[in-house]
């Protein structure tokens, strides 16, 4: 990693933060940096380098579905593969008490394999992921020799995915490090929030050129007007030349800032059609030849608050209609209309294989 040490990062990182609230307007400042772990006292500043194992293997330790993943014999060596090059960056920043991704690790390659199903150009993508977490979903579709687009706003989660995309590309440069400015011309592009929020004047050359977008675990979360934005920006980003460019969710997060249905209508305002398959929703510019191709109706209730019948009234109804209408004009994605992304075609190996795998090298630590 060279001179990519964590206390020069965190000094430049968080300086460039404050003159950037003090330069912002409050509302931004509000909209942009605040999301639901503001509401839960969720810790999101680091100032120690030990403190760094915390976003390691973040926001999916109790997920019961961990334990219904199942992995091929070259997925399981994949997840190997990203565990050593956790454990080098914790030896480079000689960190004491290593910690190993787990849960956050598996669940990634659940959204891994959901991607490689769409009907999308599966070489060369531009990739761009709004809340990355831990990193290892852009971890793998760095591994794949994608170009890769992440926007975090949480300071802890930021320095990780940072030491996580250096050791993966050693060319990857931390823009906050050299010039303070972004370059969306490299491999990877690692985006702080107060740049986030100031894209549609800086970043006009990524107008029509993202194949993907990517947002797991975080459409509830965050600001009701940040949600507003992400999804009229996603419309600019999206490549409307390409058959089928789209914005994949697994699921939307805790139901905090915003509840399901609120998030189905500004989707739709920004000019979206979705498709609710059972494991994840993609959202689809209306525009495009896909969505013309579909020509689906999406329906969503005038009143957005949620109930339990209105709320598997109008679930049924949606998919009922959709996949009826997939069923002629898209074999593909009807094929995936109860698609299981925890199961492996081969499955040799389990979620308890890669626990004693971690288990075992933890000891070694």
């Amino acid at each position: 990693m060279g001179n990519f040490n964590l206390k020069n990062f965190l000094d430049i990182y968080n300086s460039t933060e404050l003159n950037n609230i003090n330069e912002l307007p409050n509302t931004i400042v509000q909209i942009f940096s605040s999301n639901a772990f503001d509401d839960l006292s969720y810790k999101k500043y680091i100032k120690f380098e030990e403190d760094v194992t915390k976003y390691v293997d973040e926001m999916h330790e109790y997920k019961k579905e961990i334990k219904k993943y199942t992995f091929s014999e070259e997925e399981f060596n994949f997840l190997k593969d990203i565990t050593v090059s956790v454990e080098n960056i914790q030896n480079k920043l000689e960190i004491k008490k290593k910690i190993l991704p787990y849960s956050s690790l598996i669940s990634s390659l659940g959204i891994i394999r959901i991607m490689n199903m769409l009907p999308i150009n599966k070489k060369n993508l531009n990739v761009f992921e709004i809340g990355p977490g831990s990193g290892y979903t852009g971890a793998m579709i760095i591994k794949n020799n994608h170009n890769y687009f992440a926007v975090e706003n949480t300071q802890g989660f930021y320095m990780w995915q940072s030491f996580l995309y250096k050791e993966l590309n050693d060319n990857f440069q931390e823009d906050l490090l050299i010039k303070k400015n972004i370059d969306i011309d490299q491999k990877i592009t690692h985006i702080p929030w107060w740049e986030f929020s100031k894209f549609f004047e800086k970043f006009q050359k990524l107008d029509n050129q993202i194949d993907l977008i990517i947002c797991d675990h975080a459409l509830a979360e965050v600001n009701k007007e940040c949600l507003k934005y992400i999804a009229i920006l996603s419309k600019s980003l999206l490549n409307e030349k390409n058959y089928a460019p789209l914005f994949l969710v697994r699921t939307f997060g805790a139901f905090i800032n915003s509840n399901y249905w609120e998030i189905l209508k500004v989707f739709n305002d920004a000019g979206f059609m979705n498709i609710q398959f059972s494991n994840f929703i993609i959202f689809i510019p209306k525009n495009s030849k896909l969505a013309n191709n579909l020509n689906i109706k999406n329906f969503i209730p005038k009143n957005l608050k949620p109930g339990l019948l209105k709320n598997k009234f109008y679930l049924i109804l949606n998919r009922l209609y959709q996949f009826q209408i997939l069923k002629f004009k898209n074999k593909l994605l009807y094929k995936l209309k109860n698609f299981d992304n925890k199961k492996s075609n081969t499955q040799k190996y389990n979620y308890l294989d890669l626990y004693k795998y971690i288990k075992k090298k933890r000891y070694a630590l």
